[in-house]
């Protein structure tokens, strides 16, 4: 596909159709509040999604994908074990068995369907369909950050209560977070000039969107990963001076846009200046979330000291530990490294850690950019927010990857 238009064509519209389900399915995955509306508004997702890979794709691909997962039957029981029935074991001594189980549910009714729904789009992955998901899922973060950006709705630091008026900054924020780092290496890397002046409107907007929502932990990402992200182009040899001076036009739009407007939305000065001092080795501070995260962290430290090997259970973060009411109040520690030792234990710690370590090298060897930087993002954001179920993205990637040790994505996806 040479050009980002062709998204009117048929193919075109069906990986648009393909851009609104993954972007609903990441988004839905990062809820943490779990409830019968929340499960139900999961599975709707993901039977949707799965309904639509089944009905719109052709038949004689859906069989050629269901061949080779069967031919990877071994590496997918595996991972099934790894990631499902370990921590269901664990509830046998969980803490906290009904809180391990509402987590496994929604990993069951999330994370599972999303497993097999993306494990078909790697699958499929030639450049044209490739490069129509890629303009769909710009175009559609691009309308996104235009309403958040109209609407302002959000009220971070705040208790979370959901109403049409109030949205989740972190759910917002995890999505851009994902966009932005894509838009910036089609910037560099594709040779569709309208998915290059796509990336151009999606960098500009998504970045003063996340800003403006105060996702801290997106911010930081943004500009620590689009400086490798340049030196990525140079030595794949796609960087040119027009293309550096178009960066520095779009990075002092966005510094200008962001100076301009910074005092009309009030807490954003407060969180950036809590995040500086944090950075540069200030730990006190008067922000909430901060000092929660670092309170949370030193518990799953105690908590891991206490019972190194087997952990605490799934779902056993969630308790009232040594008279602290706070791991009862946040549910987990908001670090999924921090979650898997204190709550699987050690050794299972170690496994999970070398695999999302191997993913990490593997990819970067094998140079499939586009799920290297989805892969980093999930990782990152896997350190700051959310539980293992909703990080669904840290484990959907690193299963696919572990599968396609054994060839089973084409190479460059």
């Amino acid at each position: 596909m040479k050009s980002g238009l062709a998204i009117f064509t048929d193919e075109g519209r069906l990986m648009a159709g393909h851009a609104v389900l993954v972007s609903m399915m990441i988004s839905i995955n990062s809820i943490s509040n779990y409830s019968p509306a929340v499960y139900l508004l999961a599975g709707f997702v993901s039977l949707l999604s799965i309904g639509y890979l089944l009905l719109a794709e052709k038949k004689e691909k859906i069989k050629e994908y269901h061949t080779s997962l069967k031919s990877h039957k071994n590496r997918i029981l595996f991972l099934s074990i790894i990631f499902v029935l370990f921590p269901a074991t664990t509830l046998l001594y969980s803490r906290n068995p009904v809180y391990g189980i509402e987590k496994l549910l929604f990993l069951i009714v999330s994370v599972i369907p999303m497993f097999y729904y993306t494990g078909f789009l790697l699958f499929r992955s030639e450049t044209n369909r490739k490069e129509g998901l890629l303009f769909s899922l710009l175009l559609l973060a691009t309308l996104f950050s235009i309403v958040s950006i109209a609407l302002q709705p959000y009220l971070p630091g705040t208790l979370y209560t959901f109403s049409p008026s109030r949205w989740s900054h972190v759910t917002a924020g995890r999505y851009l977070t994902l966009i932005i780092p894509l838009a910036v290496w089609s910037f560099f890397s594709s040779t569709s000039k309208e998915l290059r002046l796509l990336s151009v409107f999606t960098i500009i907007l998504c970045s003063f969107a996340l800003y403006q929502m105060s996702f801290r932990a997106g911010v930081l990402l943004v500009i620590i990963i689009t400086p490798f992200i340049i030196l990525n182009s140079i030595r794949e040899k796609n960087f040119t001076v027009l293309k550096f001076l178009q960066s520095f036009v779009i990075l002092g739009i966005i510094v200008t846009v962001v100076i301009t407007t910074d005092q009309k939305v009030p807490f954003t000065e407060h969180r950036y200046e809590a995040l500086g001092r944090l950075v540069t080795g200030e730990t006190e501070t008067e922000d909430g979330a901060i000092n929660d995260r670092i309170e949370g962290a030193s518990t799953a430290f105690q908590m891991i000291q206490e019972s190194p090997l087997t952990g605490r259970g799934f779902g056993g973060y969630n308790t009232v530990y040594n008279n602290k009411l706070l791991p009862a109040i946040i549910k987990y520690p908001h670090n999924i490294f921090l979650e898997v030792f204190a709550e699987l234990g050690f050794i299972y710690g170690l496994l999970f850690s070398s695999m999302i370590l191997y993913c990490l090298i593997d990819l970067f060897r094998k140079r499939q950019t586009t799920l290297l930087l989805l892969f980093i993002t999930f990782v990152w954001l896997s350190l700051f927010s959310k539980n293992i179920s909703s990080n669904g993205g840290v484990l959907v990637v690193s299963g696919w990857c572990l599968v396609r040790g054994s060839g089973f994505l084409v190479r460059g996806s």
